[in-house]
């Protein structure tokens, strides 16, 4: 709790509402996204779930804010666009459950996922901050978002 910075005052904020709030509807809730249909208190319960799985598969990334970005703006957005394919994965592999240790038996296979970045490294998904700082702009954010989904497609082929 805590991690969300609602007012201008507040400090030690992971992430403005604004762009959580964004990225969710975007990626998770909405006309035609992966929750359409669930109530409002089965998509919370869904979303809590699906970052409790991450701060748990990546416990050392999610603790280590210095070192890491999974917690920094950049990485709550690529957790939110990974939604789809790991909520389909859950479909597929985990007969449609959506608890936190489905989540986490889907985000771990991310460990073996290696994508091609704008700077020309080819390396696993990480979460190291001094290889994911030079693409915080949108137009690179979006090419690092569609290189991580097409090399983690929502099903294993």
């Amino acid at each position: 709790m805590g991690k969300i910075r609602i007012f201008p005052e507040d400090k030690d904020r992971w992430v403005i509402s604004t762009s959580l709030t964004n990225w969710i509807l975007d990626n998770i809730v909405g006309t035609g996204k992966p929750l359409d249909g669930k109530n409002p208190m089965q998509q919370t319960s869904i979303v809590k779930n699906y970052f409790r799985a991450f701060s748990q598969e990546f416990n050392k990334e999610w603790i280590d804010r210095e070192n890491y970005m999974i917690t920094q703006s950049q990485g709550i957005q690529i957790i939110c666009a990974l939604f789809r394919n790991v909520h389909q994965r859950c479909i597929m592999y985990e007969n449609g459950i959506l608890d936190i240790e489905s989540f986490r038996r889907q985000i771990n296979k991310l460990k073996e996922v290696t994508i091609d970045l704008p700077t020309g490294q080819n390396l696993k998904i990480t979460w190291l901050k001094n290889i994911f700082s030079p693409l915080t702009s949108g137009r690179s954010m979006q090419i690092v978002i569609r290189t991580i989904l097409k090399n983690y497609p929502p099903y294993d082929e």
